[in-house]
This record gives structure tokens, sequence and C-alpha cells, in this order.
């Protein structure tokens, strides 16, 4: 799959109007959870809820549905285990770890938030963060996997072996 951002608008036309630095930020994020949670995510979409990790109806956050397969410890359910999950810690100095900004904007901007930091982040975007663009960002991030394994498995000259994760990472700049 080429993805460079012309190609992508292409095949996954949801994310025509989604800002570059949202798509490389949940890349990132998704690239921090075995690929089973992300094939979680992107079949429970319809389980995301806005403002809450968890609802006490089944339904929750990006981070929520996306930790669900993992040992109840890991889960993420609030803002403390989400740092933990992200940076290994816990409060205020560990949120600030650059490690943590992609999980922390992602949050913010799936909530709607507009805060200094959110817009500044996202250059003024103002669209809406959808539930069929998160399952198509999920389903970007399997595919980048599967090519990048097709791409390891298949011999080639070391100058081809550009790794499809690295471009996947240029989406951002």
């Amino acid at each position: 799959m080429n993805t460079s951002l012309p190609h992508l608008s292409e095949a996954k036309p949801s994310l025509r109007n989604l800002h570059p630095q949202i798509i490389g930020d949940a890349l990132y994020c998704f690239s921090k959870f075995d690929p089973a949670c992300v094939r979680h995510l992107r079949d429970n979409v319809q389980r995301l809820v806005r403002g809450s990790y968890s609802d006490g109806r089944g339904r929750g956050c990006i981070f929520g549905i996306l930790s669900e397969l993992l040992p109840a410890t890991q889960r993420i359910h609030d803002r403390e285990s989400l740092t933990t999950y992200f940076t290994g810690g816990h409060g205020p100095l560990f949120r600030e770890r650059e490690c943590y900004q992609p999980a922390r904007y992602l949050v913010r901007v799936w909530d709607g938030d507009r805060d200094p930091g959110t817009v500044l982040r996202y250059e003024n975007w103002n669209g809406t963060f959808t539930a069929e663009q998160v399952r198509e960002l999920a389903q970007l991030h399997i595919e980048l996997l599967e090519a990048h394994e097709q791409e390891e498995a298949a011999p080639a000259p070391a100058a081809k072996r550009a790794s499809t994760m690295t471009m996947a990472a240029m989406l951002v700049d």
C-alpha cells in the first residue's frame, strides 16, 4: 500500500479530512498495542463513547476498548492508567513525557476538546474525529503491519527494505 497522503486519501476516503498529525498520533498509539487489540478496536467502534474512559454499560473511549483484551492490570480505565501504559509511571511529570503526548492528544481530539494544546498540535483543525475514522485508522495500522511483515519475509536488496512503518511515520511530516 502506498502511504503517501494523496494515495492514502484515495485508499481511505474517510481519512481525507483528518489532520495528518491525528493520523500519526493514532498510528503511533496503535503500535504500542498487540495487533489483536487493534483489530478488537476496529471491530468495536460502535461501542465508542466520548468524554469517559468507560460508561459502565460496555462502551468506552478509544483506549478503553483498545485495551479490553489485555490483562486487567494493563487495561486503560482512567488518565492514570493511560499515563502508566505509555510511560511506565504516573502523575503530572510523566504526562509531560514525549512518549505520552500522542495518546494525550488523541484522547482530547476524540473528546472534542479544543484546549490551547490541542489547537496548537493540530494547527487549528476544527473537524470532527469520527468512529468511522477510528475504524479506518485501525484498519490502516493493520494493513501497514501486514505489508511490513511481507516486506520483511521477502528477500530484497538493502536499498528496497525501507520500512513500511517508517513510511507511515512520514504521513505526519
